[in-house]
């Protein structure tokens, strides 16, 4: 195919490629709107599973909420309203009967630093600082810096040995650090011994909970009692409380806090996002509401840009085969075409072929017949009648094997016979067409084998002919036979013009010619060659031709060796 196709002329891949740009811009266009549509539908679906996971996240809240709730309900009376184990994401608190928060208890408010700290701390960004550090972290445990920041814990760990106080600290005074605090201290652990990094670490990720959010909570809170317990759902917290026999009062508590700490179950690429009620988010209370997103943003979108590349792959994959395809139809179409034509020039040349002897023959027949020639010219015309039948015979048998070819039915008949004796009878027959060309032979003249004697002379008769008509000023043309690893190897080499490389590979196709100038020009029927690789293969072997442009060619016949 590939070979067909580079034959084929400019102008009609020209043609093609002119056809090929409509539905290549068509396919460029419907790619560019698939990727857009791809690109919205997986929008579409990264919102939907964004909802979906948001929904859930909801009801699993609510059924925290409820939990509590039926919590709650079944403590006694006359039991402890404290809660061990609160749901994830909750917190639990008492009030003693006068209303005072207990649990968890209200940081205690830390005493006025003495002159001698406030010294020290002025003294932190002097020359004499090294002496202040020491004087803080020997008595002041408790001293703030002027933005409000505990100061002990710093300086304690810039000592290898007072750095080992630092974890009791964190234990009693850990629910006093801000967020920020937090995040300083862990970047400063990061440099001091395992063990003290372990037990500030445990401290440090031990929240404290909002006392005096919850106090204030309880002051002005928005109530509802449901099922005998009362649930509040007030500014950013939801809580669920009952009061208890001896007066005191437990509940559940959910902040923006908790909720983070503890959240629902989410895919591994999704996060909860916490704020104020708005609109797409889920609201636990009138100002706590949530959402969910995408934990990495720029891989969530690198996915939909993936499903948009998807579609535009599939959609150029889909144009390419459409052009291969193309590009094979126009190539079987074109070469349809030119077979058709080889066809309507074979029968023309079969018509001509048969033709010329047939009125030869005709003639001369009617000239006998009238005895209208002398008769010292009978024999000349006797001559030529024979010639002219042996020539028809010829073109008849050619004709005859390739309709066997054709079919598949052409077989050697083998039978004992002396190589040279064929080879100089097809010498013989050629140079009664040519009488002045020179054939020279190259065969023992012992060699015998077991061959088709009448197809082995057919061959050569045409790759003698070929050579005339190809090579004219080609000769001596010689023909070889000899045995060469258990084959027997048989040869016509011409000193013409020689075959170009591409010729040479469709040269034994039929209705082929190596030069297609000479297709009209040159007599025959364009099936000589291809009965040679006929008969080759009807012997069990193959046919080649190798030439050298400007230095001939070498046709070979090469077939298994079968002795007498």
């Amino acid at each position: 195919m590939l070979g067909v196709m580079r034959r084929l002329p400019f102008s009609a891949w020209w043609i093609f490629a002119l056809y090929a740009i409509v539905p290549v811009a068509l396919g460029a266009v419907l790619a560019s709107r698939a990727r857009s549509a791809a690109i919205v539908e997986a929008r579409q679906a990264e919102a939907s599973r964004l909802t979906g996971a948001a929904e859930s996240a909801k009801r699993e809240v609510e059924d925290r909420l409820a939990a509590a709730r039926r919590l709650l309900s079944a403590l006694p009376a006359d039991g402890d309203p404290h809660v061990s184990l609160p749901p994830p994401g909750m917190v639990a608190f008492v009030l003693d009967p006068a209303g005072v928060l207990v649990v968890p208890p209200l940081p205690t408010v830390d005493e006025e630093a003495s002159e001698a700290c406030r010294a020290a701390r002025g003294a932190l960004l002097g020359p004499t600082r090294s002496e202040a550090r020491r004087a803080i972290v020997a008595g002041c445990p408790k001293l703030r810096s002027d933005s409000g920041r505990y100061l002990w814990p710093l300086l304690a760990l810039e000592d290898s040995e007072t750095a080992r106080e630092v974890p009791a600290w964190l234990e009693d005074n850990a629910s006093r650090l801000s967020d920020a605090e937090r995040e300083t201290l862990r970047a400063r652990l990061s440099t001091s011994e395992a063990s003290v990094r372990e037990r500030c670490s445990k401290s440090l990720s031990t929240r404290s909970t909002d006392s005096l959010a919850i106090r204030m909570l309880l002051d002005q809170r928005d109530a509802e009692t449901i099922d005998g317990s009362l649930r509040i759902r007030t500014g950013s917290y939801a809580a669920v409380m009952r009061t208890f026999s001896d007066r005191r009062t437990g509940g559940l508590v959910m902040n923006a806090r908790s909720l983070l700490e503890a959240p629902p179950s989410l895919p591994d690429d999704l996060v909860l996002a916490v704020g104020t009620a708005s609109e797409g988010t889920f609201a636990v209370a009138p100002a706590l509401a949530f959402h969910v997103a995408a934990k990495d943003p720029r891989t969530a979108e690198a996915r939909i840009a993936a499903a948009g590349n998807v579609v535009v792959v599939l959609a150029v994959l889909g144009v390419v085969a459409s052009l291969a395809l193309g590009v094979v139809f126009h190539a079987r179409f074109l070469r349809a075409r030119e077979l058709a034509e080889l066809r309507t020039d074979f029968v023309a040349a079969v018509s001509h072929e048969l033709r010329t002897p047939a009125a030869t023959v005709l003639m001369l027949s009617e000239l006998l017949e009238q005895r209208a020639v002398p008769e010292e010219e009978v024999p000349a015309i006797e001559a030529s009648l024979a010639g002219e039948a042996r020539r028809l015979s010829e073109t008849l048998t050619q004709l005859l094997r390739f309709g066997a070819l054709s079919r598949g039915k052409l077989t050697a008949t083998l039978a004992p016979a002396k190589l040279v004796t064929v080879a100089e009878a097809a010498a013989a027959r050629f140079r009664q067409t040519y009488a002045d060309r020179i054939v020279e032979i190259d065969i023992a003249p012992a060699l015998e084998g077991r061959v088709d004697a009448a197809l082995v002379g057919l061959a050569l008769d045409n790759l003698l002919g070929n050579a005339a008509k190809y090579a004219p000023a080609g000769d001596p043309y010689r023909v070889v036979m000899s045995i060469r690893d258990r084959s027997l190897v048989i040869s016509v080499s011409d000193r013409g013009p020689g075959l170009a490389k591409d010729a040479a590979a469709r040269v034994f196709l039929p209705f082929e010619r190596a030069d297609a100038r000479l297709s009209r020009a040159t007599e025959g029927t364009g099936i000589g060659l291809a009965l040679v690789r006929g008969i080759a293969e009807a012997h069990g072997g193959s046919a080649r031709v190798e030439s050298i442009p400007g230095k001939g060619a070498t046709f070979i016949i090469e077939v298994p060796w079968r002795p007498c």
